[in-house]
């Protein structure tokens, strides 16, 4: 298959490319670092599987472009969404910080049912809700 061809496939047409992108990060989720393995049907919607995650997310005209795509833990890229990467990863690394408790949770299927989960999604919440108002002011300005 040519190489312009694949570039244009849609994503779902791109799972071939999460082993080749784990590979390239040592088999490490980008944002929280911990291992991240590649999917199988096994394993497939748990929090330790690897993903294709959008560095520009499409939501902000980030495309299917190998150089726009990452491997990124299930756990990190949905809690990510559309927060501006670098934000991202700087915040799981304070939280991390903060409470090394959760780095051992990060990763547990059991994790969504604690109560510091609720706190996990109430940062990040109130992150993504900042960072949509930054990305609009901006958006604007331009």
């Amino acid at each position: 298959m040519n190489q312009r061809f694949v570039a244009e496939l849609p994503l779902g047409h791109k799972f071939y490319l999460i082993p080749e992108l784990a590979r390239d990060q040592d088999h490490q989720c980008l944002y929280c670092q911990l291992r991240i393995e590649v999917r199988n049907p096994v394993n497939f919607g748990k929090p330790h599987v690897a993903t294709i995650d959008h560095l520009l997310p499409k939501s902000r005209h980030g495309g299917n472009e190998r150089s726009n795509l990452a491997a990124a833990c299930m756990r990190c890229n949905n809690l990510r969404g559309s927060i501006d990467r670098f934000l991202f990863k700087a915040a799981v690394i304070q939280l991390f910080r903060k409470r090394p408790d959760i780095v051992v949770l990060w990763h547990d299927e059991d994790f969504t049912r604690t109560e510091v989960w609720r706190e996990v999604v109430q940062l990040f919440h109130r992150l993504r809700i900042r960072d949509n108002q930054r990305y609009r002011a901006i958006q604007s300005s331009s």
